[in-house]
């Protein structure tokens, strides 16, 4: 199947969570999902960054699973760029230096899908939290669909299948804070 334009940034907290243990539910579940991106027309985007936090911390199943979808052409590389302003607005957003730390720790997935306009796959309830309090400050951060492989499995799996077509579903803009 070809693969469209479209495609997700997947977080390296999902490629660890495969893979520890195939027969919980979780990883069942994201595996479902897995096989949606693997099947379907919707690729991955990979930083460098990214890609170093995915060989420091993903299974080996989902390093097997990253080297079969780069096979299959369906990984699109891109170089790490910052958003000029997105670090100053999350160090003026955040409530403490804590805060601060866990928002540029993550600073290169939120800043690659702002520049794409791809949305982003994660288990990082912490990561939407902080990005959602930031919305009202910094607005783009708000145009992110933001998808937890679990808890928003039905969603994501209907956004895959339309090849990530906007349909105002998991904007960090409505997350709860």
């Amino acid at each position: 199947m070809p693969v469209s334009d479209s495609h997700v940034l997947l977080d390296a907290c999902v490629a660890r969570a495969v893979g520890k243990n195939e027969t919980s539910s979780p990883a069942r579940e994201i595996r479902v999902i897995l096989d949606d991106l693997r099947d379907g027309q919707v690729g991955l985007l990979m930083t460098p960054l990214l890609r170093t936090e995915w060989e420091r911390h993903a299974s080996p199943i989902m390093k097997k699973w990253l080297a079969r979808m780069v096979t299959r052409k369906k990984v699109k590389f891109a170089r790490d760029r910052r958003v000029s302003d997105f670090r100053a607005a999350a160090e003026q957003g955040a409530v403490d230096q804590a805060e601060v730390e866990a928002l540029e720790k993550d600073a290169h997935i939120t800043e690659a899908a702002i520049l794409s306009r791809s949305g982003v796959i994660s288990l990082d309830d912490r990561q939407l939290r902080l990005l959602a309090r930031l919305v009202a400050g910094y607005p783009l951060v708000g145009e992110i669909q933001w998808f937890h492989p679990v808890r928003d499995r039905e969603n994501c799996r209907s956004w895959i299948s339309t090849s990530c077509v906007d349909v105002d579903v998991s904007r960090i803009s409505a997350a709860t804070t």
